[in-house]
């Protein structure tokens, strides 16, 4: 997969999708965010301040889900929970964030990030 690094606004918990801020710096993506600053998932939790790794282009297992999820399903982030992902059947402009690898279980599923969907 292809990761870069961001410095964190607030703290970041793992596997969670992070979008940009007005700094420039990443956070836990949140419910009422503006989806298309969403710039993929962390691969490990940081600290405000820290760097976190992001992957933005790959595969990610086992990421929290809203709801049930199929394999191939289009994933944005949950306007729920969040951090989480979603499937969503018709997503606006710059809100996809890649696709579901497998079935939901336990809400977590696989997804492939490809945030140019």
């Amino acid at each position: 997969g292809i990761d870069l690094e961001f410095e964190t606004s607030a703290a970041v918990t793992a596997k969670r999708v992070v979008a940009l801020g007005t700094t420039g710096k990443v956070a836990n993506a949140a419910t009422d965010s503006t989806a298309s600053l969403c710039v993929g998932i962390a691969l490990h939790a940081a600290a405000s301040g820290d760097l976190v790794k992001v992957r933005v282009f790959g595969a990610v297992d086992d990421v929290p889900t809203t709801g049930s999820l199929s394999a191939s399903g289009i994933i944005k982030r949950s306007v729920t929970t969040t951090g989480s992902i979603a499937v969503t059947a018709s997503p606006a402009a710059g809100e996809a964030l890649g696709f579901a690898i497998a079935d939901s279980a336990s809400n977590v599923t696989d997804v492939f990030v490809c945030k140019s969907l």
